[in-house]
C-alpha cells in the first residue's frame, strides 16, 4: 500500500521494487519501504478544504498525459461531486490549442464541474462543452481569486467534493489552492 495518489505510479512503484530487488533487498523491505513514500507538495497532494471538501493539489506543472492522469484520479475517488480547476498547459508549441480542447472532453468523463483559469485553458471549456458537459458546470475564469471564487461557490453547501487543482508551473495554480 502506497499514500501515492493515481494509479499512474505503479510503474514508478515497480520500477522501485525491481531495483530494489536487484540491490539484493528482500520483498518485505522493499514493500516497508514503499509504503513510507509520501507524495511531494503540488504533486497530487492531498489537502483539506473547506466545508469538508478534498482538495488534489496538483499544481507544481502540467502537460496533457499528467493532467489527464490527475482527471483519471480524481474519477477513481469517492466524491459527492468531482471539481476539476485547471490552467493553462504551457510550452506545447503548435498543438496547444488541440492539446487543451482535446482535454475537455477528459474532463467530461471525469469531472461534475470545471473551472478553468487562463486563456489556453478556455479552449478546455470548450472542449468539454462540446463533449457535452452542461454550461451551467462551467465556469472560464482569467484570476487565480475568481477561480477560488467559483470553486468556494460549488462547494459552499456540500461536504465530500474532490477538488483537483491542476495547471503548469508559470499558471501559479498554486494560488487557487491557497
Amino acid at each position: 500500500s502506497s499514500h501515492l495518489l493515481g494509479a499512474h505510479h505503479v510503474s514508478t512503484m515497480l520500477a522501485a521494487y525491481t531495483v530494489a530487488r536487484h540491490c539484493g533487498l528482500q520483498p518485505a523491505e522493499i514493500q516497508q519501504a514503499l509504503t513510507q513514500v509520501s507524495p511531494l507538495s503540488g504533486r497530487l497532494y492531498p489537502l483539506e478544504g473547506m466545508n469538508d471538501a478534498k482538495l488534489l493539489d496538483d499544481t507544481h506543472n502540467a502537460s496533457p498525459l499528467s493532467t489527464s492522469a490527475g482527471l483519471d484520479t480524481l474519477k477513481a475517488l469517492p466524491a459527492h461531486r468531482r471539481i476539476a480547476v485547471l490552467g493553462d498547459m504551457l510550452n506545447l508549441g503548435a498543438s496547444s490549442d488541440e492539446e487543451h480542447l482535446r482535454l475537455g472532453g477528459k474532463v467530461k468523463e471525469c469531472a461534475d464541474y470545471l473551472v478553468t483559469r487562463g486563456e489556453r485553458a478556455a479552449l478546455i471549456a470548450e472542449g468539454a462543452g462540446h463533449a457535452g458537459l452542461p454550461a451551467e458546470r462551467i465556469f472560464v475564469t482569467s484570476t487565480h481569486e475568481d477561480a477560488a471564487r467559483a470553486v468556494q461557490d460549488s462547494i459552499k453547501n456540500c461536504a465530500a467534493d474532490v477538488v483537483l487543482i491542476k495547471g503548469s508551473e508559470d499558471t501559479r495554480m498554486e494560488k487557487v489552492t491557497e
